[in-house]
């Protein structure tokens, strides 16, 4: 009687959203013509996964989600053909498939459309879909390359869990090897450091002889509100490096190699070797000088990763800013989003992030910059990590109007951002040769 009563709840559901049956397993939108459907004739699909367990927590999120996308679907019609489903007797491929959605192939929106429902479903797991590969670390979201047949006869399936090159290309998760040992070419000699989210180590590429860095984002550390979690933050630094890995942006690492080591993802970058701004203001008070006379490249490194597709950093502190032969080089670019983007959780390190600004927009890489310039000329207050009061003694900081319009997010351009530090602080004195 139990199982009658949530067969019928789920055909409630399905009713009330205008999703109707039109063969034995299958239930379609009704408006099919209000639904954005690929018109190829084959490509990447996207598969909901679902138990008897969760698949009302699942239905519910994605109807609501699709309110807003409008992406063409096909859903499992009752509870009784998902529990058929997950136990292969429509066929082994065919287990977990709850939702099946039919998205445009443009590879910007695939990406965009992926990310979305792998935050959207975070916090879930259900079966594993053996023809299709997993997006990330998601335990409900499964992508496969195939053909767009509507009502297929599910019987006949033949799926064999293959992805072809061109869906590679569309989708860059799709290329990460997974490895149950470190590949045989790295090995590991230093940890640098350990957290919450993973690790960060120094490593030794026999093919390349030469050090590498390896970053490690372990599944589901440091999950936000909306879902985010480690691994997706270092797919998103993933993108960024293999976007912009060329001479224009040799101020940051160049990207190697992608992998999955069990559960957790890992970028293998460039290491680049050199001093951290972090190091210099605790250890090496001369060498403060010498970075306060090169600062000014430092803010033209950020307006070259603005003006790079709209991007924002958020996370631009000493830590994640070395210094070496007199050129400036940026290494995390994990919180990185765009312009405007809406963001639910606040990013950045502590002491060089403005908690009570909520807006997404350049000036929060210009309230950091300020801050690094502060504790350059104030190293003593740096580890106390003091509020920014304007109120110490040292007249390279007090009265500075470009200090104070950063810290009170004045700007709206990078352009008048660099002109108040030449105005304010002055370029004249500065060495603004050998950064590009």
């Amino acid at each position: 009687m139990q199982v009658k009563y949530m067969e019928d709840e789920i055909s409630i559901v399905l009713q009330k959203n205008h999703i109707v049956s039109q063969d034995r397993y299958w239930a379609y939108p009704e408006n099919e013509s209000f639904y954005k459907y690929s018109k190829d004739k084959v490509g990447v699909k996207i598969h909901l996964s679902a138990t008897v367990i969760n698949y009302k927590t699942i239905l519910k999120r994605f109807l609501k989600w699709n309110k807003k996308h409008r992406i063409g679907f096909k859903v499992c019609k009752s509870l009784k053909v998902l529990e058929r489903l997950n136990q292969g007797l429509y066929g082994y491929s065919q287990t977990g498939k709850f939702i099946t959605l039919y998205p445009v192939q443009d590879t910007d929106y695939l990406n965009k459309v992926l990310v979305s429902l792998y935050k959207l479903f975070n916090d879930l797991y259900s079966v594993d879909i053996p023809s299709d590969v997993s997006f990330l670390s998601s335990g409900v979201v499964y992508i496969r390359y195939g053909e767009f047949v509507k009502n297929q006869t599910i019987f006949l399936d033949k799926r064999n869990g293959l992805i072809p090159d061109v869906a590679k290309e569309k989708i860059f998760a799709l290329n990460f090897e997974k490895y149950y040992v470190m590949p045989k070419n790295l090995k590991i000699f230093k940890l640098i450091r350990k957290s919450s989210k993973g690790g960060v180590y120094l490593a030794w590429n026999s093919n390349l002889k030469k050090i590498v860095l390896l970053k490690e984002a372990t599944k589901n550390a440091r999950m936000t509100l909306s879902g985010e979690d480690s691994v997706l933050s270092l797919y998103s630094e993933i993108q960024l490096l293999r976007e912009i890995s060329n001479d224009n942006y040799n101020f940051i690492p160049n990207y190697i190699n992608s992998f999955w080591l069990e559960n957790s993802l890992f970028l293998e970058e460039e290491y680049i070797e050199g001093e951290t701004i972090d190091d210099i203001i605790r250890n090496d008070f001369k060498k403060v000088k010498l970075v306060l006379d090169y600062f000014r490249n430092l803010l033209l490194v950020v307006c070259k990763i603005h003006k790079f597709n709209n991007y924002i950093i958020h996370d631009v502190s000493p830590a994640n800013i070395i210094f070496s032969k007199n050129r400036f080089y940026l290494i995390d670019f994990e919180t990185l989003s765009k312009s405007n983007e809406k963001l639910t959780t606040i990013y950045g390190t502590n002491g060089f992030v403005d908690s009570m600004y909520k807006s997404n927009d350049k000036t929060v890489d210009y309230y950091a910059l300020a801050k690094v310039y502060y504790y350059l000329n104030n190293p003593d207050k740096y580890k106390e990590l003091s509020t920014l009061s304007l109120k110490n003694k040292d007249v390279k900081t007090k009265n500075n109007l470009w200090l104070k319009r950063c810290i009170k997010h004045s700007y709206s351009n990078d352009e008048a951002w660099l002109e108040d530090y030449d105005k304010y602080i002055g370029a004249k004195n500065e060495i603004s040769k050998n950064q590009f």
